[in-house]
């Protein structure tokens, strides 16, 4: 194990893997039929902080607006790639440290003045870290070149975003808004230049086949789109697994069940690509007790958001947290309103709740 310029793969079943502190390992990965442990290549030096050279600094780590002592006694050796020569050290966290610092993020987040600024407030902090990179580049430069031995003419560039269409999308929507969610898809996918394959659900495919219809049919857009909007329709089973794991496919957008949802992301995962899931909820209605139940908006507004579309809107409440003190009130104005509701032909214009 003495050349570090080298990332071993190394099968699970091999007894090279005593001579491997697994400390140091990534998680193993499967090809082929056979499972790997990864070791990367330079691998810092792990040392009691006891052994520390005088005089040399050690990075700790910073958490809560302060460096903090960690609750490890093991450093790592920072090395200069270029030179061989030991920078110093950095602190070997453990995972109380981790711990510690998610809590601190935690606070902050729920009880700190961060998440509570405007957005112009945001951005003069943000404005005021880029000034301080400014006016600081070339000691961070340095620090930079000397933990990765890269030259100072590669750390002092520009370094800027620039947003590219990823190619071809896969789109995929279900069955309760079919046109209105597949379109939310569609819009943004081609607008950024990608191309898209789209798979409506079985259960409702008519309106999306009538849309590209449409389009083809329209002599100013149509030759424009050619290729750009496809659609295939059947069941999941037989075209999912050619959609999420084909090379061409940059990204995903699906909207639908979460065992779907979990099912797209372990077939796209192995190959890296974007995934956008929007899965299912299960959303509450919160009354309170002062809530104005005799009010003009209360009740409809309350029957709405649980049966709005039968009940088959991600964003539905399809459950109500009452309290206590108005239940028996509430209960009552509940079913009064919702005997409301007319269900029957979804053809006919005085129905609100289809068959």
């Amino acid at each position: 194990m003495s050349n570090t310029d080298i990332e071993y793969h190394i099968p699970l079943s091999s007894p090279w893997l005593e001579q491997v502190d697994l400390k140091d390992t990534i998680p193993s990965e499967s090809r082929e039929g056979e499972r790997f442990l990864v070791l990367p290549p330079n691998v810092p030096e792990r040392i009691p902080a006891a052994e520390a050279g005088a005089g040399l600094p050690i990075i700790e780590n910073f958490i809560d607006g302060a460096n903090v002592p960690s609750e490890s006694n093991w450093l790592l050796k920072n090395v200069n790639p270029a030179t061989g020569e030991l920078n110093g050290y950095v602190r070997a966290s453990v995972a109380e440290d981790g711990q510690t610092a998610i809590e601190a993020a935690d606070v902050a987040f729920k009880n700190g003045p961060w998440p509570k600024m405007s957005r112009t407030e945001r951005a003069a902090v943000l404005e005021t870290i880029a000034d301080l990179v400014s006016e600081n580049k070339e000691e961070l430069a340095r620090l930079e070149t000397a933990d990765t031995g890269k030259p100072l003419t590669v750390v002092n560039v520009l370094s800027y975003t620039r947003r590219s269409p990823l190619g071809v999308c896969v789109l995929i929507a279900p069955w309760n808004l079919p046109l209105y969610l597949m379109t939310w898809k569609i819009a943004p996918c081609i607008a950024s230049g990608n191309a898209c394959v789209c798979k409506p659900t079985e259960l409702a495919p008519s309106t999306l086949a009538k849309l590209v219809g449409l389009i083809a049919s329209n002599s100013t857009i149509g030759p424009k789109l050619k290729g750009v909007i496809n659609v295939v329709n059947g069941k999941g089973q037989d075209l999912g697994d050619v959609l999420c794991t084909h090379p061409s496919v940059s990204a995903i957008s699906f909207t639908g069940g979460t065992a779907t949802g979990r099912r797209i992301a372990s077939l796209a995962a192995p190959h890296l690509k974007k995934v956008s899931l929007e899965l299912g909820g299960k959303n509450a209605t919160i009354i309170w007790r002062d809530a104005p139940i005799k009010g003009a908006r209360m009740m409809p507004t309350v029957i709405r958001s649980a049966f709005a579309n039968s009940g088959q809107i991600c964003l539905c409440g399809s459950r109500l947290l009452i309290h206590e003190d108005i239940y028996d009130e509430f209960a009552l104005a509940l079913v009064s309103e919702a005997s409301k509701l007319k269900v029957g032909d979804p053809l006919d214009p005085g129905t609100t709740t289809g068959e």
